[in-house]
C-alpha cells in the first residue's frame, strides 16, 4: 500500500483515456470543478458522467452559486434513487481505445474525500496496446455493474454510455469471452471486483468467499458504525475469528466497546511520516487471515 493522492494516479498522459465515469455518495461540485475536473480535461477527456445519490445531489445543489457548476461544465450529473438504504459506492473509472484506469475506494467526490481524509483505494490499470491482461475483466465487471442505473430514456445521456463501449474495443471483446469470479494478478495475488445487487450483500459475498475455513484474525477498519454495532456484532459472530482488531475513531463511535474484538483508536496505529499528516478516518476495510495461511481484503 502507498500514500498517494487519488489524483496523481490520473497520470499525465493525454488522448489516453476518453471517457470516466464515477459513483459516489455525495459531491462538492466546487471542489470537483476546480480540482477533479480540469485533471480530467488535461487528460482531453470528454465524455464525463458522475452518479450521485439522489438526497445527497439534492443537498449540494442547495449551496450552488452563479459562479459555481457552469450549465453541464463539460460534464453530466444523474441522480441515483434507492429504495432502501442509500447510494453509496466509490467507483472511478477511466476508459480509452487501448486503456483503462479502475479505482474503487472510500473516498467521495468532496475535497476531504480525495485529499484530506484518510481513505482507502484499490487501483488497476490496463493497457491493451499489445494484448488484453487477464485482470481487464475487472473493469468490464465494474462497467457491467454501474450499468444497472443506465436510464432508459434521456437520448443525451444514454448516448453517454452507450459511447463508451462503443469506443473502448477491448471491453466488447471481454464481454464475448468466458470470465470467472476471480482474476490472477500479475503477482499471482487473486482479485474480484464485489457490486452489492437485490439479492446479494457484501456480507453475503464475504461469507462465500471464506465459506467454513476458519478465521485467524479480523481486522476491521470503519468511521461509521451502527447504534448497537450491529454489523460489527454480525462480523464476530458469523466469522468467529480467533482474534478480531477494531481500528475507529473513538470520538465518533455510538456504542461502548463490548467484550470480544479488540478496539484501536486509529491514531495508536499511526506510523509517523514526516511528509503526510493526519487527516480524519474515513477508509472502510476488512483483513482476514485464514488458519490455511491465505488472507483475504476487502477494500471499499
Amino acid at each position: 500500500m502507498n500514500r498517494r493522492n487519488v489524483i496523481e494516479l490520473l497520470g499525465e498522459d493525454s488522448r489516453k483515456y476518453h471517457s470516466c465515469l464515477m459513483s459516489t455518495y455525495s459531491i462538492d461540485f466546487g471542489f470537483f470543478e476546480q480540482r477533479l475536473l480540469p485533471a480530467l480535461h488535461r487528460l482531453q477527456i470528454g465524455n464525463i458522467h458522475v452518479l450521485v445519490d439522489s438526497h445527497e445531489l439534492e443537498e449540494a445543489q442547495q449551496y450552488l452559486t452563479a459562479g459555481t457548476r457552469a450549465v453541464n461544465a463539460g460534464y453530466s450529473v444523474q441522480p441515483i434513487y434507492t429504495e432502501k438504504g442509500v447510494f453509496h459506492p466509490k467507483v472511478l473509472l477511466l476508459l480509452g481505445e487501448k486503456n483503462g484506469l479502475l479505482l474503487v475506494g472510500s473516498g467521495n467526490l468532496t475535497g476531504s474525500g480525495l485529499q484530506s481524509n484518510e481513505e482507502v483505494w484499490s487501483a488497476f490499470q490496463v493497457d491493451a496496446t499489445k494484448e488484453i491482461p487477464g485482470h481487464a475483466s475487472l473493469l468490464l465487471d465494474a462497467l457491467e455493474w454501474l450499468e444497472q442505473w443506465k436510464p432508459p430514456e434521456a437520448i443525451s445521456v444514454v448516448r453517454k454510455w452507450n459511447w463508451m463501449r462503443q469506443f473502448t474495443p477491448w471491453i466488447e471483446v471481454l464481454a464475448e469471452r468466458p470470465r470467472k469470479k476471480q482474476v490472477v494478478l500479475d503477482d499471482g495475488r487473486k482479485a474480484q471486483f464485489l457490486g452489492q445487487n437485490e439479492s446479494t450483500s457484501t456480507f453475503d459475498a464475504m461469507i462465500e468467499a471464506i465459506a467454513s475455513r476458519g478465521v485467524e484474525r479480523l481486522t476491521c477498519v470503519s468511521p461509521f458504525f451502527d447504534q448497537d454495532a450491529s454489523g460489527l456484532r454480525a462480523l464476530s459472530e458469523r466469522f468467529n475469528a480467533k482474534n478480531l482488531d477494531v481500528l475507529l475513531d473513538v470520538d465518533r463511535v455510538p456504542f461502548d466497546p463490548f467484550k470480544g474484538p479488540l478496539f484501536f483508536h486509529w491514531n495508536s496505529r499511526w506510523i509517523d511520516d514526516e511528509k503526510s499528516a493526519k487527516g480524519r478516518l474515513h477508509a472502510k476495510l476488512y483483513h482476514f487471515v485464514l488458519d490455511d495461511g491465505v488472507e483475504a481484503l476487502y477494500v471499499g
